[in-house]
């Protein structure tokens, strides 16, 4: 207050350089906060792109959750490129990158024979296949967090049984798939369900202990040529 009292007449002059000199100083930092060098999500996403390349991890160890949630647009060029890249050629690492799971919550990632140690078997305990286990081993079913339950069931009437794996969590199901056995091996098909039934922990209790009924289609398939149609019930 001294300083304004003694120099009032080059106060103004003073204060002008000044306001000068702060608003530049922030004029630098919001044109840093938005440039690509201190873009923090882009860097975050580079990070991960790098050790994939670098080999010090694997693709599917890449966290998709994290990317699709938190680093908005360019954690989204980043799964889109990965999209393309897949393509076709490995259906399931597709499924992780369009449904990614949280690996911050439940159990996270676990060995092979945790999950198996774990599974509850339904609707009676039963061996499963060691060619199955193996198939099972290889894809990515063991990178999804949740209680694993299996069900032995005849889908399709022809007399051999198809198992369904589940991985449910309070949240719902994080994993599901069926596994069929034809003439080069075993197989994976999606299972679809209502997203209605997250939440609340009811997915996770009418799975391990909810009556098992297999239900008829209504309306069949119908194949015209090669084109194939399938009526489903809204």
């Amino acid at each position: 207050m001294t300083g304004i009292v003694r120099r009032r007449a080059e106060w103004t002059t003073d204060l002008a350089r000044v306001n000068t000199g702060m608003g530049l100083v922030v004029l630098a930092l919001m044109l840093l906060a938005n440039s690509p060098l201190l873009d923090f999500r882009k860097i975050s996403v580079n990070s991960q792109l790098n050790r994939v390349e670098s080999g010090e991890i694997e693709l599917k160890d890449f966290d998709f959750w994290y990317a699709k949630n938190q680093l908005a647009r360019p954690g989204y060029l980043a799964l889109e490129e990965i999209k393309q890249e897949i393509g076709d050629s490995d259906p399931e690492l597709l499924r992780m990158v369009n449904n990614p799971v949280n690996k911050t919550r439940g159990r996270g990632v676990r060995s092979a024979e945790e999950m198996w140690a774990a599974m509850v078997y339904r609707p009676e305990p039963f061996d499963v296949p060691q060619s199955l286990k193996s198939f099972i081993d290889s894809s990515y079913a063991v990178a999804y967090s949740g209680d694993p339950v299996m069900f032995k069931v005849d889908l399709d009437d022809d007399g051999q049984s198809e198992y369904l794996l589940l991985l449910v969590t309070e949240y719902g199901i994080g994993y599901s798939q069926f596994y069929y056995l034809a003439d080069k091996g075993w197989l994976a098909g999606d299972l679809h369900y209502a997203r209605s039934i997250y939440g609340n922990g009811v997915a996770r209790d009418a799975i391990r202990n909810g009556e098992i009924v297999l239900i008829d289609r209504r309306f069949k398939h119908l194949k015209i040529g090669d084109v194939l149609l399938q009526p489903v019930e809204n």
